[in-house]
């Protein structure tokens, strides 16, 4: 998983002045992923989207334990808008055994390669020429 030292790290995503175009999506992606794995083992941590207030990585991945985890709606776990207390959060470093096989298996599926973003401009050929006009 490409991003998950940079979604684990408040300095992440060089102290979140880098943060990419697909970040959220893919923190979306690696966190159902994960979850649904942990959940098939009955492991008591779950991860969830943390929108870090102040400076610093804005696009984190935060350990909670399930009971935490139970009280969040699908929103507040993808999007990152939860209320979480110091204490509710926890450290990478608590998970387990299973934790990080669940963790490990995510990276060898290459899950990174499932997403795709893309941009499309649609502008015909005069309203390109107008755009370009106005700004020159």
């Amino acid at each position: 998983m490409e991003y998950w030292d940079d979604f684990m790290d408040k300095t992440g995503f060089d102290d979140g002045e880098r943060i990419p175009a697909d970040a959220r999506l893919m923190r979306s992606v690696y966190i159902q992923a994960l979850n649904g794995l942990l959940r098939r083992t009955n492991n008591q941590h779950r991860v969830v989207a943390y929108n870090r207030p102040g400076v610093h990585n804005a696009v984190l991945i935060v350990v909670v334990t399930v009971e935490t985890f139970s009280r969040l709606d699908s929103n507040e776990v993808l999007q990152g808008v939860a209320t979480l207390t110091k204490e509710e959060i926890l450290h990478e470093s608590i998970a387990d055994d299973a934790f990080r096989d669940a963790k490990d298996a995510l990276d060898d599926l290459n899950i990174d390669n499932c997403v795709r973003m893309e941009t499309t401009v649609s502008l015909d050929d005069a309203e390109v020429q107008r755009v370009i006009a106005a700004t020159t």
